[in-house]
């Protein structure tokens, strides 16, 4: 009975947490909130942009979760999707009152058709779609296209579903969307970000992942928070939150290597709990 009232607990003290603000994370994060937020607090940590004054494009929006996180922060956002994003997407700008700063529109996230435009390009869980039958290429095309269509100076920000444990990658053989996704490895995400400048990663998550009702998966979630983000090895963890700068590739730093104009960071989850460790 212990674990269970114990689950119950930390769940009720999540509700009254949240629950004394009008704005619901659910509406921007939909699934494993607790794990998936963190990558909220992570950008806006480590970017270097004046959001205020910022033209974004989310690409893979569905239901325009972060297009509304953005324009709350008075962001002026293009939201897409492959073949444009839901009514959902539109009747919760309105709710929410920002409607007037968004655009929408129908973009494939492998042919961005702006060339050097946005301040920002953000997206989350939306390449290991784009990768279904192995194909790597999409996901370097995304990767390329997004880069061509910020600005130099702009940030992509992005936060994605990795292979984890052993034990995520057997109960994936049970889910349909499992079994047909190609989930990303941390290598091969850093190599994705090979032409931007100024990388920094953290991993999160573990037990979240296997929550299915809301309340229990918010349980889950706390507990990743207050302990397995902070014990278990990244290769364990399901969940990557990045960033990188688009930097002017006409530059060259003087008597360094190439790669050697910004640095590669890795962060612990909780974000401020560990220190940054270089992986240049």
């Amino acid at each position: 009975m212990f674990i269970p009232n114990l689950l119950l607990l930390i769940a009720s003290a999540l509700n009254l947490y949240f629950g004394g603000d009008a704005f619901d994370l659910t509406d921007v994060i939909e699934w494993d909130v607790l794990n998936w937020a963190l990558a909220l607090d992570f950008w806006e940590q480590w970017s270097g942009l004046d959001l205020t004054n910022c033209l974004a494009l989310e690409l893979g929006a569905a239901n325009g979760g972060l297009t509304l996180w953005l324009a709350r922060q008075g962001v002026r956002v293009v939201c897409s999707d492959l073949h444009g994003p839901t009514p959902q997407a539109r009747a919760l700008h309105r709710k929410y009152g920002v409607e007037d700063l968004i655009e929408y529109r129908a973009i494939d996230a492998t042919n961005i058709p702006y060339t050097s435009h946005f301040d920002l390009v953000i997206f989350k869980s939306m390449l290991g779609d784009i990768g279904r039958n192995d194909r790597t290429d999409l996901q370097a095309k995304v990767m390329e296209e997004s880069f061509r269509a910020l600005k130099v100076g702009g940030e992509l920000w992005f936060a994605e579903n990795l292979q984890g444990s052993v034990l995520h990658r057997l109960a994936r053989r049970f889910i349909r969307r499992g079994t047909l996704w190609r989930y990303l490895s941390i290598g091969e995400t850093r190599h994705l970000l090979k032409s931007f400048s100024g990388q920094q990663y953290m991993t999160a998550g573990f037990l979240g992942v296997f929550g299915r009702a809301g309340i229990f998966r918010n349980a889950l979630g706390a507990i990743d928070r207050l302990a397995c983000n902070r014990l278990f090895p990244d290769h364990w963890k399901y969940l990557i939150v990045a960033r990188a700068t688009k930097k002017d590739t006409t530059r060259i730093c003087a008597d360094e290597q190439p790669h050697a104009c910004g640095d590669d960071v890795e962060i612990s989850a909780e974000v401020l709990l560990q220190s940054a460790h270089n992986v240049r």
